[in-house]
């Protein structure tokens, strides 16, 4: 009787030892419990009795010895992590049962329109490394309830060239859906006498044209706004012009919240821009000595009254 208890014991822990493999650790290059890692400001996700409930924020020294229930997932948060990826040019994905990682869309992946049909997808996170926080989206109520009960950003929309995670629960292929430019500012772009630029605000550098005659940067950030990871590219529509001269003047609209740096040739012309976070094409003019600069854009919404 004894030799069985020991047994049934020595079977239990082994048990609960295997249970940790199911736990996935996302933000780590390493999946696994085993190793003594101290970690802060993890987020624990676990599912028993067929549900799933989440920590709060916590900081754990000795991730090993973290309690495994059937399985889960930790959030780690690691600035050392690159998460650029290479550009996607598909328009699905293709997800195995559990966790994937993916690369974003050329065009940037909208977590509603993308995912909100799929009910093999339970989880969608994307890392947000300025304030170190994890931003997460469910086509779930119930789940995307739960998001909302610990510090985690509510997810709109990812740009490209981003790595983030989905899990799913069985195979599935997801079309994917990108915030679409509106069509004032589209018709704008197929008109031959205006080039394009776009900067996003993940990147504190100025984008410039081939010629450097024009520069341009977001100032937007992911976490613009409290509780909420989303777009902050700004698309620049500047008139073809040749410019001779290096003086460069320089330009920041209070909205949309850019910066622009421009050449003299381009005083007093007229220029466009759209705002990816707001989806709104925006009117402006280079200013000059005799054009002050306009503290806000002006909206158009109707492309007959562009010009």
């Amino acid at each position: 009787m004894t030799k069985n208890l020991l047994l049934l014991a020595i079977f239990s822990l082994l048990s609960l030892k295997a249970d940790c493999t199911s736990y996935y650790i996302l933000g780590s290059q390493e999946q696994t419990l085993s190793k003594s890692i101290a970690t802060k400001d993890t987020i624990i996700w676990d599912y028993s009795k067929n549900s799933w409930i989440t920590s709060q924020p916590k900081d754990i020294p000795d991730i090993s010895k973290v309690a495994c229930k059937e399985k889960g997932y930790l959030l780690i948060n690691d600035n050392n992590i690159s998460y650029s990826t290479p550009s996607y040019t598909k328009n699905y994905y293709e997800l195995t049962q559990g966790w994937n990682y993916l690369h974003s869309h050329e065009n940037g992946v909208n977590m509603q329109e993308t995912f909100s049909k799929y009910k093999e997808i339970e989880f969608v996170y994307m890392y947000e490394p300025v304030t170190k926080a994890w931003a997460g989206y469910s086509p779930s109520k119930e789940l995307q309830d739960t998001i909302y009960t610990t510090k985690i950003l509510d997810l709109k929309n990812i740009e490209p060239n981003k790595g983030f995670y989905v899990y799913a629960t069985k195979d599935v292929k997801v079309e994917i859906k990108s915030l679409e430019i509106n069509d004032v500012c589209k018709k704008i772009i197929a008109d031959e006498k205006y080039a394009v630029l776009v900067n996003s605000g993940t990147n504190d550098e100025f984008t410039y044209n081939k010629e450097k005659t024009i520069a341009l940067k977001s100032r937007y950030k992911s976490h613009h706004v409290r509780g909420v990871y989303d777009e902050t590219r700004v698309l620049l529509l500047y008139p073809k012009l040749q410019s001779k001269t290096k003086r460069s003047f320089k330009y920041g609209p209070a909205d949309p919240k850019t910066q622009i740096e421009f050449t003299t040739e381009y005083e007093g012309e007229t220029f466009y821009m759209y705002s990816y976070k707001d989806n709104k094409c925006y009117k402006g003019i280079f200013p000059s000595v005799k054009i002050p600069p306009m503290a806000g854009l002006k909206e158009i919404k109707d492309y007959n009254k562009t010009f």
